[in-house]
């Protein structure tokens, strides 16, 4: 067991609190990632299926205002249909 002193255990518990991941989230729709299942279709046989994470196509887009944010791709196709 790894013993640390109060003065480390909140420092990383600091460092723990301020780490910002990169989302796979858009921030317009709230689109996120699904779980899919693919059924593999086998003659006479037990047919196992496999599951699987499937993630949107998420992009950093500029909007007008000048903010960066990550959109996919159909929020992005919307806005430019917008702007014409």
């Amino acid at each position: 067991m790894l013993i640390l002193y109060p003065i480390l255990q909140n420092y990383f518990l600091y460092a723990k609190l301020t780490i910002t991941y990169m989302s796979k989230i858009c921030t317009i729709c709230d689109k996120h990632s699904t779980m899919v299942t693919r059924i593999v279709l086998l003659r006479g046989k037990y047919n196992p299926t496999t599951k699987r994470r499937k993630y949107p196509n998420i992009q950093w887009v500029t909007l007008p205002s000048g903010k960066r944010v990550k959109a996919c791709t159909k929020c992005i196709k919307r806005m430019s249909l917008k702007k014409k």
